[in-house]
């Protein structure tokens, strides 16, 4: 596994026709927050599905930030055909996989998938819309920005110019949101405003599924980490950064139920040292073109303290593990020569 700003850039971009089965050569990036005991702007979006939640939060705009001139690029960062095997890695970088496959995937069912296209990609449509955040909570997908509302709904409502894309009309309305469904058709609801999206596809009760973290942000239901405190404690600690990913109590996959694809994310199962984990959360931040770093906050019972020395950061250039009771939290810096 390598991590790459350039080949980070055509994860995302090429999600939607790549069937990426696994972790191999899936890089990532993010930050961590551990200095900070709120929990990031991101869980206000976040609630438990009888008591469970899987989310993966991309900050789009940082992404573009680092945004290769086309050439090749450098020696990366991190260079190790293992480094999947470390939870510091494989976690953040399985979120990456979750943000593009279920981005590019679900907006593309809306005649939409543009909004997340690069510059200098082929087959996007442009918009004047703009995106700053991609969020994947449970069956719900946020996307956040500055968005124009008569453009998408003018892209929402004409026929439909893919074979993947439906036509959709306004049906109804949850707050300040308009929400589309099918003309034809039940399964897939698309809420928009001037900030946010919401969507939800291929889905029994998507309406229902996108009301969720509507009516978080906004206030009107109990959001995920003030129903439960350690759920606020690992989102603050392991994951106020531009990439994470975070599982709690016993989530479905966050690929499977957007693409049928349930390997393309590693998960808390796929590491020994977090078989009795309750909750785990993971990010990675680009600092640089040389520089990355991570931090990772686990709920775990009876911690093997010396295993997750050995395993939790082991590819990194630093890093330091920490365990207070069944807390245990993480930092890694993974660098190279500029």
């Amino acid at each position: 596994m390598t991590i790459h700003r350039r080949d980070t850039l055509k994860l995302v971009g090429a999600a939607a026709t790549a069937a990426i089965a696994g972790c191999s050569d899936a890089p990532g990036l993010g930050s961590g927050g551990g200095d900070d005991p709120d929990p990031p702007a991101y869980s206000d979006w976040l609630t438990t599905d009888d008591d469970a939640l899987v989310y993966a939060s991309l900050e789009w705009s940082a992404l573009e930030e680092f945004q290769s001139d086309g050439g090749e690029d450098e020696d990366p960062i991190v260079d190790d055909e293992n480094a999947g095997d470390d939870p510091m890695i494989g976690l953040p970088t399985g979120g990456l996989v979750a943000v593009g496959l279920a981005g590019s995937f679900g907006l593309s069912a809306f005649g939409l998938s543009g909004l997340v296209a690069l510059e200098g990609q082929q087959g996007g449509t442009e918009f004047d819309s703009s995106v700053e955040k991609m969020v994947l909570a449970n069956e719900a997908f946020v996307v956040t920005g500055d968005l124009e509302t008569d453009e998408l709904d003018e892209r929402l409502t004409g026929e439909s110019q893919s074979v993947l894309s439906q036509q959709y009309e306004q049906t109804e309305t949850i707050g300040d949101y308009d929400v589309y469904t099918p003309v034809s058709g039940e399964r897939n609801a698309i809420a928009i405003s001037e900030g946010a999206l919401v969507f939800a596809v291929d889905n029994d009760a998507p309406v229902d599924v996108i009301r969720a973290p509507i009516e978080a942000s906004a206030g009107d239901t109990e959001r995920a980490t003030a129903e439960h405190e350690d759920l606020a404690w690992l989102a603050a600690t392991g994951g106020d950064g531009h990439l994470v990913l975070g599982l709690y109590g016993d989530p479905e996959s966050p690929v499977e139920n957007q693409t049928g694809n349930e390997s393309a994310v590693r998960t808390e199962d796929d590491y020994e040292v977090f078989a009795d984990a309750s909750g785990v959360v993971s990010s990675l931040t680009f600092e640089s073109e040389t520089k990355v770093t991570g931090d990772l906050a686990a709920v775990v019972a009876d911690p093997d303290e010396e295993t997750l020395e050995e395993v939790v950061g082991s590819t990194a250039t630093e890093g330091s593990v920490e365990v207070d009771g069944d807390r245990v939290t993480a930092s890694a810096t993974w660098e190279k020569d500029a």
